[in-house]
C-alpha cells in the first residue's frame, strides 16, 4: 500500500455511498486539474492558494484554531486538499471526506484517509458514508464552508459527532447571507448566484446568526469562540449601485453583524466539557424598527434621496433622479407600514 506526503498508509474506503473511488496510489494531477477546468461547479475552484498574511482568509482563521500539537482530525469537504496538506505538515493526521473525485485525488496525498461520496446520503437502515469511522476517535471535526453545500447539514453535524471525542471541537465556518451587500441587492431585486462566495450557485441551505445559533443547540453543542472574517458594505463581490449603497449604510447602521461576511465558531458539548458558553445576543425586532423609523425621520445627506436637482448635463443623471425618487417613495411607503404595525 502506498504511503502518503507525510510518510503515513493510505488508507481506501469502498461503501456503496462512495460515487467514485480515488486511487491510493501515486496520481499524476495533471488529468485531473484539466477536468477540474472544464467543470465550473467542481470543488476544484476554491482551489486558491491560503493567505496566511490576510485577516479575510478564513481558511487561515480555522488553521489558527487548531490544537498545536499533533491531532486527529476530521475534516468534511477537504477539495484539493489545501488545508488537508497544511494539517498534515503540522503532524497532525486527517481523515477527509470529499463529494468531487477530481479535487479528493489531489487531497489524497496529505489524507490518511480520503472518503469520496456524499454526506447528505443515508440508508434506510441508517448506514452512511462515514459509518465505518471509529466511535469517538477523533480531537476535532472541521466543516470550513461546506455545511451551507448540502441539504440537511444538521442531520450530518448530528452525525458526525458520533466520532468525536467527548472533550473534543468542532470548528466551522460559515458564510452569513444577511450581510448588508446581500440585503442591498435583494432591495433592488437582484439575487444572482456567483461561482464563489456569498452567493456561490451550490450552496443549498443559507445561514444568518440566528439560524446558525440554532443549528448549534439542536444538534447539543455550544460555541466556545467566535471569530469573524469582516467586508465592509459594498467591498464584497457582489455589486451595489452607489445611491442603494448609501440607503443600506443608513438604514442598517448599527446592526453588528452587517459587515461579517463569515462566521468562524468553535464549538463543544456543554454537558462534556465544563465552560461558559458564548452565545451572542441577537439584535432585536424593536431595535430594528425604532433604528429604520429614526432613519427615515433624519434629514439625509444623499442628494437622490432628498430629491435634490442634479444638473441635467451630469453624465447618468435622470437615472440617478429617478432612482432617488423610487427610494423615497419606498421610505414612505414602509414608514407607513411600520407605523400601522406599531400602532397595532
Amino acid at each position: 500500500m502506498a504511503a502518503n506526503a507525510t510518510g503515513r498508509e493510505r488508507v481506501p474506503r469502498m461503501n456503496r455511498f462512495v460515487s467514485t473511488i480515488v486511487s491510493m496510489s501515486d496520481t499524476d494531477s495533471e488529468p485531473a486539474v484539466a477536468s477540474a477546468e472544464l467543470d465550473p461547479l467542481s470543488s476544484s475552484r476554491y482551489a486558491i492558494p491560503i493567505d496566511f498574511a490576510h485577516p479575510g482568509d478564513s481558511r487561515a482563521v480555522v488553521l489558527g484554531l487548531l490544537a498545536p500539537e499533533p491531532s486527529r482530525i476530521l475534516e468534511l469537504g477537504c477539495s484539493t486538499g489545501l488545508m488537508t496538506q497544511v494539517m498534515a505538515e503540522r503532524g497532525h493526521r486527517v481523515t477527509a471526506v470529499e463529494i468531487d473525485p477530481v479535487a479528493a485525488s489531489l487531497a489524497a496525498p496529505f489524507a490518511h484517509e480520503m472518503f469520496v461520496g456524499d454526506l447528505d446520503s443515508v440508508e434506510a437502515d441508517g448506514q452512511h458514508l462515514l459509518s465505518e469511522l471509529e466511535a469517538e476517535g477523533f480531537d476535532t471535526v472541521v466543516a470550513a464552508d461546506v455545511l451551507e453545500h448540502l441539504r440537511d447539514p444538521t442531520a450530518c453535524l448530528r452525525r458526525v459527532l458520533g466520532f468525536l471525542k467527548a472533550d473534543g471541537r468542532v470548528i466551522l465556518s460559515i458564510p452569513n447571507v444577511a450581510h448588508g451587500d446581500v440585503r442591498m441587492s435583494l432591495l433592488a431585486g437582484r439575487f444572482n448566484y456567483q461561482d464563489r462566495g456569498l452567493l456561490d450557485r451550490t450552496h443549498v441551505q443559507l445561514f444568518t446568526l440566528e439560524s446558525l445559533l440554532a443549528m448549534i443547540r439542536e444538534v447539543g453543542l455550544a460555541p466556545v469562540e467566535w471569530k469573524k472574517v469582516v467586508v465592509p458594505l459594498g467591498g464584497s463581490e457582489i455589486e451595489i449601485d452607489e445611491n442603494l449603497l448609501e440607503f443600506g449604510r443608513r438604514i442598517l447602521a448599527g446592526d453588528p453583524e452587517v459587515e461579517t461576511y463569515q462566521w468562524i465558531v468553535t464549538c463543544q458539548d456543554p454537558k462534556a466539557v465544563d465552560f461558559e458558553p458564548a452565545w451572542p445576543e441577537l439584535r432585536s425586532t424593536e431595535l430594528t424598527v425604532s433604528n429604520v423609523l429614526g432613519m427615515m425621520n433624519s434629514p439625509s445627506p444623499h442628494p437622490g434621496v432628498q430629491e435634490a436637482v442634479v444638473p441635467a448635463d451630469v453624465v447618468g443623471a435622470t437615472q440617478a433622479s429617478r432612482f432617488g425618487r423610487r427610494i423615497h417613495r419606498l421610505l414612505a411607503w414602509s414608514r407607513d407600514q411600520l407605523v400601522v404595525r406599531l400602532v397595532r
